[in-house]
C-alpha cells in the first residue's frame, strides 16, 4: 500500500535523468543519485536530455534551470507535454521568484536551490517517489476496476448525473466507439443516447438519483451502431463506494424479454384463429367503455353475428375448413366497420362488434348490411352461410355485468331460434 512506501527499495527500481551543463557539479550529484537511484543517465542540456529520454524512460528528471541551448523551464514545459507522468526537480543557484512561479505553473515537483542540501536532494526524490507510487496505485485500481467492468455482458457505466466519466466495453461496442474519448468527443451527455422507454423523453438531469434504492429500475430504449432497431434496457443505479454524486449503473438488456412478455400478452388478449379480440379482451374494454358512456351521444352499440348451423357445416366440410370459413368471415367483417370500431370472437361461429355514437336506425342498416355480405358471399370451401344478427343499444342504465349476461341471453336465444 501506498500509506507504507519503501523510498529507498523504490528508488532502486526507478530511472533518473540528471540534466546538468556543470561537469564537476553533474560527477558530484551524480554520485550521490546513483548510491540512491537504479540507473541514473547524465545530459548536459535539454536538447540532449530530449533524446535520452525517448531512449532510457526515466521515471525523474532533475535539471538545472539556466541551461545552454535549452533552458531548464522549456525542457519542464517539452518534458510535461509529451510525458505528462514523468516527476521533474527543478535546480538554480538564483533565489529568484520568477523561477519558482514558472517552474510551478509549468508542472515541476519540487523547485531546490543550488548547491544542493544533500537531505533536501532526498527528500525531494522521496516526495516525487511517493507520487509515482501513489500514481501506478492509482492505476492499477482503475485497470482493475475497469476490468471488473469490462467483464460485465451488460453495459455500465459510471457518472456524475449527465457526465459519463468511465464505461466498460459492451458500452464502446454497442455504440461504435474506440474509447471514452471518442465518446466525449462526439456527445458527453447520456441523454443524447438513451431515452425513458414509455414517454420517449430524455432522461432528466436527476435521473440517476430517481434510481438509487434497492427496488428502483427505470426502462430506457437506445439504437446501437449495428442494431437496426432499438434495444431497450433495465436500468438500476447505486453510489460508487466512497465517492459522494458519482454512481455506477448497470444497463440490462431485456429486449427479447419485452418481446415474449409482448406475444404472450397479444396471445391472451386475441383469439388465435381470427386474430380478434378474445371475449376476455372484449370484456375488459366493454367494462371501460361503459364507465364513460356518456361521452357518446347515442350511446354503445352492439352488433351481435351468429353463423347458423357450425355443427353441420363441420360435419358437411370438416373442422379445418369450417376454421378457414370463419377466417374469411372475421375478414368480410373487418371490411365493414370502422377502424375505431371493436370486433371480437364471442364463442365459437359467434362474434361481436361494439361502436360508439351511432344512432339506432344507422346500426340496424349497418348489421342488415352486414347480414347481406355475408350471405351472399361464396366463400372457399362452402357456397354461402347463413347468420343471424341482433343490436343491442347501452346508454349507461345497466352495469358491466347485466350487459355481459345480456349478450350471453341474446346469443343463447339466436342459437335456438336457429
Amino acid at each position: 500500500m501506498s500509506e507504507f512506501i519503501n523510498y529507498d527499495n523504490e528508488l532502486k527500481k526507478m530511472t533518473l535523468l540528471y540534466v546538468e551543463d556543470n561537469p564537476d557539479e553533474r560527477k558530484l550529484v551524480g554520485d550521490i543519485l546513483r548510491r540512491r537511484v537504479h540507473r541514473v543517465i547524465e545530459a548536459t542540456n535539454g536538447s540532449e536530455a530530449l533524446l535520452l529520454m525517448k531512449r532510457h524512460n526515466p521515471d525523474i528528471v532533475i535539471t538545472d534551470v539556466m541551461m545552454p541551448v535549452m533552458t531548464g523551464i522549456e525542457l519542464l514545459q517539452e518534458i510535461k507535454r509529451t510525458h505528462p507522468e514523468i516527476e521533474v526537480i527543478l535546480a538554480s543557484a538564483y533565489d529568484k521568484r520568477s523561477y519558482f512561479i514558472d517552474a510551478i505553473n509549468a508542472g515541476a515537483s519540487q523547485f531546490l536551490l543550488k548547491p544542493f542540501a544533500q537531505n533536501r536532494l532526498i527528500d525531494g526524490l522521496y516526495s516525487c517517489v511517493k507520487k509515482i507510487v501513489m500514481e501506478r496505485d492509482f492505476h492499477r485500481q482503475q485497470l482493475y476496476i475497469q476490468t471488473i467492468l469490462d467483464f460485465q455482458e451488460n453495459i455500465v457505466i459510471v457518472a456524475t448525473g449527465a457526465e459519463i466519466i468511465a464505461v466498460n466495453k459492451s458500452f464502446l461496442d454497442f455504440f461504435g466507439f474506440k474509447s471514452l474519448k471518442d465518446f466525449k468527443l462526439s456527445k458527453t451527455h447520456i441523454n443524447d443516447y438513451f431515452l425513458d422507454t414509455k414517454s420517449r423523453k430524455p432522461l432528466g438531469e436527476a435521473w440517476i438519483k430517481n434510481l438509487l434504492g434497492e427496488h428502483h429500475y427505470m426502462e430506457v430504449s437506445a439504437k446501437g451502431v449495428k442494431e437496426t432497431c432499438e434495444r431497450i434496457f433495465l436500468i438500476k443505479a447505486s453510489e460508487f463506494p466512497a465517492h459522494k454524486n458519482t454512481y455506477i449503473v448497470s444497463f440490462t438488456d431485456v429486449t427479447e424479454l419485452v418481446k415474449e412478455h409482448d406475444e404472450l400478452q397479444w396471445q391472451a388478449s386475441v383469439d388465435p384463429l381470427t386474430q380478434m379480440h378474445n371475449r376476455n379482451t372484449f370484456g375488459k374494454i366493454l367494462e371501460a367503455e361503459l364507465q364513460g358512456v356518456e361521452k357518446y351521444r347515442n350511446g354503445i352499440a352492439l352488433i351481435l353475428i351468429s353463423i347458423k348451423d357450425l355443427t353441420a357445416i363441420n360435419e358437411r366440410i370438416g373442422i379445418n375448413k369450417a376454421d378457414a370459413l370463419l377466417v374469411e368471415v372475421s375478414e368480410l367483417i373487418r371490411s365493414k366497420v370502422l377502424y375505431k370500431d371493436v370486433i371480437s370472437r364471442w364463442f365459437g361461429a359467434q362474434f361481436v362488434i361494439m361502436t360508439f355514437g351511432r344512432a339506432e336506425r344507422v346500426m340496424e342498416n349497418l348489421a342488415g348490411n352486414l347480414k347481406e355480405t355475408l350471405e351472399s358471399h361464396t366463400y372457399e370451401n362452402i357456397d354461402r352461410i347463413e347468420v343471424d344478427m341482433d343490436v343491442v343499444l347501452e346508454k349507461g342504465a345497466a352495469g358491466f355485468d347485466a350487459v355481459m349476461m345480456d349478450i350471453e341471453r341474446r346469443f343463447e336465444t339466436i342459437h335456438h331460434q336457429s
